[in-house]
Parts: C-alpha cells; sequence; structure tokens
C-alpha cells in the first residue's frame, strides 16, 4: 500500500484534477500519517519505550521525575505570574479564584503545549542524531516523528496525572467533564507530527532550523492563551488567537475541565480535520526530500 510503504503512485500528466488517479493520490496522502502509525506500531512503541527507560536508568528517583519535572515548572510559573505580576485567572471582568485556580488552568494549557513544543523543537536535529538509520534503507526514517510523539504523549500523560492530583487538591472547580479533557490533545499531537515531519526533513539539509524552532517555540508559547484565558485579549488582537489551533485546543480543554462544562463540537471537529491536513502535508514533505537524506548526513 502506497501510503504505508512511502511510494507514490504517478499520476498521468494531463489527467484532469478530477480523475480517480488524482482523487486516489490525495486519498492516500490524507490516509497516510494512519498508515505509518499503523504499519509500524510495534517499532514505535519499542523504541519509545527503551528512550523513556534510559531517560531515567541510573537515577536515584527513576520515572518519579516524570511527575517532578512537571511539577517544577507549575512552580515557576505560578511564583512569576500569580505571586510577582498577582495575575489572576479573569472571566468575563471577574476574579475566578485565587493562587490555586490560577495555577492548575494554566498548568492545563502548559501541558498541552508541551506536547507540541517537544516535537517542534526536537525534530529538527531528529535525523542527524540517527545517522546511522538513515543508511539503512529498510528502516522507516518517518517513523522517528512518531517516535518522538509517543514519547511526548507520555510526558503528557505524567503532567496531565499531576493536573488532576492539584485540581481536586487546591481546587479549580473541576468537573466531570474533566475525564474528556485529553481529546484536545489529538489536534495537538497531529499538529506536532505535522510540524515535526516537515522540520525533521528540512532539517536534515538547513542547520538554522534548530535554533528558529526553539525561538519559534517561545513566541508560540505567549500567543496560544496558555497564561490567560481567551476571553481577555483585545478584541483588535483576538483574531490572532482566534486563528491559533494550539489556542483553540487549550481553551476546548479548559472548556470540558472545569465546570459547568462547554464544548463546540463544530469548533472542535474544524480543528481535528485542519490538524489532520497538516499532518499529512507535512509527511508528504517529508517523503519528497528523504531522496538527499543519506547524500547530506
Amino acid at each position: 500500500m502506497s501510503a504505508i510503504t512511502g511510494q507514490h503512485e504517478r499520476i498521468p500528466d494531463g489527467a484532469p484534477t478530477d480523475s480517480p488517479a488524482r482523487r486516489g493520490g490525495l486519498l492516500c496522502a490524507l490516509a497516510a500519517p494512519a498508515g505509518v502509525a499503523w504499519a509500524h506500531r510495534s517499532l514505535i512503541n519499542r523504541m519509545a519505550n527503551r528512550a523513556i527507560a534510559a531517560r531515567y536508568r541510573d537515577s536515584l528517583l527513576g520515572v518519579l521525575w516524570a511527575v517532578l519535572t512537571p511539577l517544577a515548572m507549575l512552580g515557576v510559573y505560578t511564583f512569576v505570574f500569580a505571586v510577582v505580576l498577582k495575575r489572576r485567572w479573569t472571566i468575563v471582568g471577574s476574579d475566578a479564584g485565587g493562587t490555586g485556580d490560577f495555577a492548575v488552568r494554566v498548568f492545563l494549557g502548559l501541558i498541552l503545549f508541551q506536547l507540541f513544543a517537544a516535537l517542534m523543537t526536537q525534530s529538527p536535529g531528529l535525523l542527524k542524531q540517527h545517522r546511522a538509520l538513515v543508511k539503512k534503507s529498510v528502516f522507516p526514517l518517518e517513523a522517528l516523528v512518531m517516535i518522538r510523539l509517543r514519547i511526548a504523549l507520555f510526558d503528557f500523560a505524567a503532567g496531565f496525572g499531576v493536573f488532576l492530583a492539584l485540581g481536586w487538591i487546591i481546587g479549580g472547580g473541576l468537573g466531570w467533564g474533566v475525564v474528556l479533557a485529553p481529546v484536545a490533545a489529538v489536534p495537538i499531537a497531529l499538529l506536532g507530527l505535522g510540524v515535526g515531519w516537515l522540520l525533521a526533513g528540512l532539517g536534515a539539509y538547513l542547520n538554522d532550523l534548530t535554533p528558529l524552532a526553539g525561538t519559534l517555540s517561545t513566541l508560540i508559547l505567549f500567543v496560544s492563551a496558555v497564561f490567560y484565558p481567551i476571553e481577555i485579549v483585545p478584541e483588535r488582537w483576538a483574531w490572532v488567537i482566534g486563528f491559533n489551533p494550539i489556542a483553540i485546543a487549550i481553551d476546548t480543554a479548559r472548556a470540558l475541565a472545569f465546570g459547568p462544562m462547554g464544548f463546540d463540537a463544530i469548533r472542535f471537529g474544524v480543528l481535528l480535520v485542519s490538524a489532520w491536513v497538516i499532518a499529512a502535508l507535512g509527511l508528504a514533505v517529508f517523503r519528497r526530500v528523504r531522496w538527499g537524506f543519506a547524500d547530506v548526513l
């Protein structure tokens, strides 16, 4: 199957844009991310589990660091924004809760953003870190980005567990819809895959992408409504947040987690479809430029 093997069927020159050949190629391209995930699921899980185990091997606290790391992030950001800057989570012109409420709402946005940022910042140098695998024509290089995603999902799961504990201990008004909040991670994961494949493919040729991705990640952090609710953004700048898919996903997660539960199914559906298309485009670019990987690495 072309979506799994990475081979592309040739479309005859001059074929109409709505011809069966072109429609088939488009459908295969859109299905390609699912094809890669399914065809290499065993390899992805095995290599991701090995990387996670290696991360905590020989450390005194072991896997407990998966919990302590997000807690440390939460402490730093809460101190800066809620204690030093005295920010509160303002909704419809009124303060909603105190420091604890602010902390858990920010933390939910932060762990969702980190899911995307991990792929964005680590992908540009991914092929250079695995030069030996690039030389092996039988190794599915597309799977490297999915392995990174699998590791990032492990970190997100650990962070979400911390979020639940904090929400019930220090407050935040968690509702029963919190069990559905992780669905917001799906479009973010798809966006991360698309950006990851794009940067991994181009990063084999361009060394500048590594520092550029780090800078862009910081910029995206502050326009993704991680530290504030979307509602307080001035109207003339609201479009910047409104067209930011990560901000929309974070807003969806908060609407589900904090009662009363709110969920815009149409907006989320559009976000999900758009994220899938971005993932497919990123994979298509990766496959298009992979012919020169062995020469430049």
